[in-house]
């Protein structure tokens, strides 16, 4: 039987498409409704066992590589669940950029519970899987499979949604946005529900609304009006619906079609706002085995 060397993991990034805050909860978390999609903008993971522990990262300077990474703490959480050594070598080439709410450290989170678990044999099912992600962050279930989905609860509790082909161009204005902290600047007039109906008739095939509400838009362009002139930019482009994902900072419209997509962001490029094309993917974290005979 072949043994596997290493893993390939490919740990795509999410938009929001749509986040309501429904309001704060007695342990000082606050209840959400959001749909989530996996793109296919990403970040790429090379896992291997080793002795010991150690993450690199490539890419983004300035990312912690020690227990501050939620890589790492992922790694010590599963070998505490699965009873093995946290031994294990962990390369990062990150193209998610951080602070700009599209769960680059959570799906990178995500990815490396699943290597690991397959490096070692899957002694943990999926149940458990989840129960690891969900002890890791709110955002981290979600990228194990991927897909559209509606988070509640936390956002751990998912209910895959069906979609039609969705092409989204990305923009990121030049800052980052903690989301603690956005989650202190919310009040009471900033809850509310999500239009779910109205949301899943389009990603169904219906007609798309003129925006995907976010709870944080009006606290966040407030105190960055660099995301507030974003948000307009992607507007008068013609891309429809427009939100913010996450807190932010990254801003993202829908685009009719691929061409569209590429078209506009070379557009936004040209004016001098950083954007991508991306589109909607049908998965989560996804892994290439590297094997030796």
């Amino acid at each position: 039987m072949d043994e596997i060397l290493s893993l390939q993991v490919r740990c795509p990034a999410k938009v929001n498409l749509g986040l309501a805050v429904l309001g704060r909860r007695d342990d000082g978390f606050h209840d959400v409704e959001t749909i989530l999609a996996a793109i296919s903008l990403g970040d790429n993971l090379t896992v291997r066992l080793a002795d010991r522990l150690s993450l690199t990262v490539h890419g983004q300077p300035g990312i912690p590589t020690d227990r501050r990474n939620l890589v790492w703490r992922a790694a010590e959480a599963f070998a505490a669940a699965a009873g093995t050594s946290p031994g294990a070598r962990i390369e990062i080439s990150k193209h998610v950029p951080p602070g700009s709410g599209l769960g680059g450290g959570s799906s990178d989170a995500a990815g490396t519970l699943a290597a690991l678990n397959r490096l070692h044999g899957d002694p943990l099912d999926r149940e458990r899987l989840h129960g690891l992600a969900a002890g890791l962050g709110a955002d981290v279930p979600f990228f194990l499979d991927g897909g559209i989905a509606l988070a509640e609860g936390r956002g751990e509790r998912l209910t895959r949604l069906g979609h039609k082909k969705i092409h989204i161009v990305l923009a990121f204005p030049q800052a980052a946005v903690s989301t603690a902290w956005a989650y202190k600047q919310l009040s009471a007039e900033n809850f509310g529900k999500l239009p779910r109906e109205e949301i899943e008739g389009w990603l169904s095939g219906g007609a798309a609304p003129p925006e995907l509400p976010n709870a944080f838009t009006a606290k966040i362009i407030r105190s960055f009006q660099e995301i507030g002139r974003t948000l307009d930019v992607l507007r008068a482009s013609g891309l429809k619906p427009v939100s913010l994902s996450g807190s932010g900072s990254c801003c993202f419209g829908v685009a009719r079609d691929e061409k569209e997509a590429f078209g506009l962001a070379r557009e936004l490029e040209s004016r001098g706002i950083a954007s991508i094309p991306t589109e909607v993917l049908d998965k989560g974290v996804s892994m290439v085995e590297n094997k030796i005979a």
